[in-house]
């Protein structure tokens, strides 16, 4: 069980940080290198262009597939939670929740449009724009265990200023409010209202529109290798180019931040395979090897008939007890058929290539455990048809499951925002600032979220920071 952080200390910023290691001396107006182009490099790149002076030809965002057939965010389920047992998540979680459902995105959208020459409101995004639905989240459990795990995180809720989650303490309760489940083998659950979920393609799509248009530089390609310094700075990077027949070319920058997702690994296996044959002396050695890792999810669009009357507006995105989950498409109404989106983290999680050929949802989870699951909770699942299915990446790091946030010990203009482990869509407003924090003022601001400990050293110092609230 974790020991609740107090907020005056997950919100102030320590005197001495192993975050304040960025290179001393840059030009008055430095160029940012982005390496990734989804949910948090689009974000960094806005905070860049929002709460800075940037120019936007000072940024170059760099990305394998700018179609985003392959993008994490966009083939995910769109949620945002606050229910987490880690402070810094549910601080994080809350501010993507004031971001993409309250109109913090609309306004750094237009803010970011009026500053660097486009008219405030000439930028095609309004608060329709995400669709989001407040739907909720619910958490199932069966054991006394994991109602004390619920309660605990209702207290870091509240610690933050939230409301508390709302607690069904025994079956009944919990049969009364959502009358679809069997509860036969519930101790009982939690909602946390106010969390939902959204369109992420929308957000991906109408960003990345923006950026070019303020006059962002934007690449389509894979970076490869890296050129550094003797004493490990990074100068530039190699970039494959996506489209055939072109030559790789350098890009350079005074920062670069690996933003890249699932394939945050292969490009930190680039600039160390550089830097160990290009003369890099007098550096720190490196026992544990980078954790974060591209591995697969699936989720599966069913439509299920004879759903009995229910009295909620929305079913809430529902993990239950063996890690199955599924959420409402749409609106339920009584009588009608029902709509879902379900999937579920995999018994067996193999280490994958980044590689668009292994998009293919994996079936045996379907027929092998989601179903069942889902017809042993809700019995009208038992006709469920499946309408559409997918794949989809996901950046898991392998030793904590949480990101890593901050500058590389050895490469010090190289700014880490990576591995949050399908966190990443909702944790992006979040980490965005920070990552500008931290690459214009060398720490987080007061008042901001203090991700001081989700710095790259705590893996090789043993001091991993681990969420239970993983889906």
């Amino acid at each position: 069980m974790h020991t609740l952080r107090p907020l005056p200390s997950l919100l102030s910023f320590p005197s001495k940080s192993p975050l304040l290691r960025r290179i001393s001396s840059v030009p008055s107006s430095p160029h940012y290198t982005i390496c990734g182009a989804g949910a948090v490099g689009l974000s960094l790149c806005l905070s860049l262009l929002t709460k800075t002076s940037t120019p936007p030809s000072n940024i170059t965002l760099i990305d394998p597939d700018l179609t985003y057939a392959r993008n994490s965010a966009c083939l995910s389920a769109g949620g945002v939670r606050t229910a987490f047992t880690v402070p810094e998540n549910v601080a994080a979680g809350l501010e993507g929740l004031k971001y993409y459902r309250d109109g913090g995105w609309v306004k750094d959208v237009n803010e970011a449009g009026e500053r660097h020459g486009m008219g405030r409101g000439d930028t095609d995004v309004n608060g329709d724009t995400l669709q989001f639905q407040e739907g909720g989240y619910m958490f199932l459990s069966s054991t006394d265990e994991g109602m004390d795990s619920l309660k605990h995180t209702s207290k870091i809720r509240q610690s933050l200023g939230l409301p508390p989650s709302t607690i069904f303490s025994d079956p009944s309760s919990l049969s009364s409010a959502y009358p679809y489940l069997n509860v036969s083998d519930l101790k009982g659950g939690a909602v946390t209202e106010g969390d939902g979920w959204f369109d992420p393609y929308s957000f991906i799509t109408s960003t990345m529109k923006l950026v070019k248009n303020l006059g962002v530089n934007v690449i389509t390609g894979q970076v490869v290798q890296a050129k550094l310094e003797p004493e490990g700075t990074l100068t530039s990077v190699k970039v494959d180019p996506s489209e055939a027949g072109k030559t790789s070319f350098d890009v350079k920058g005074d920062y670069f931040v690996n933003a890249a997702g699932a394939g945050g690994g292969l490009l930190m296996e680039a600039i160390e395979r550089c830097a160990s044959t290009s003369g890099v002396t007098a550096l720190p050695s490196n026992s544990v090897p980078y954790p974060v890792k591209a591995r697969k999810r699936s989720v599966f669009h069913i439509r299920s008939r004879g759903f009995p009357e229910v009295d909620v507006e929305r079913i809430p995105l529902t993990v239950n007890t063996d890690g199955v989950w599924f959420r409402g498409v749409g609106k339920v109404e009584a009588g009608k058929d029902v709509e879902v989106i379900c999937g579920c983290t995999p018994e067996v999680d193999p280490d994958l290539e980044y590689r668009e050929d292994l998009l293919e949802p994996r079936w045996g989870e379907w027929e092998g455990r989601i179903w069942e699951s889902l017809y042993n909770r809700v019995e009208a699942f038992g006709n469920a048809k499946v309408l559409n299915s997918w794949g989809g990446f996901y950046e898991y790091n392998t030793s904590d499951q949480n990101g890593i946030i901050g500058f590389h010990p050895k490469h010090r203009n190289l700014l880490i925002l990576n591995g949050f482990s399908g966190h990443g869509l909702q944790q992006a407003p979040s980490v965005g600032k920070a990552g500008m924090e931290l690459l214009t003022e060398g720490k987080f601001k007061e008042g901001s979220i203090d991700w001081s400990r989700f710095d790259l050293e705590r893996f090789e110092e043993g001091r991993l920071v681990f969420e239970e609230g993983i889906v």
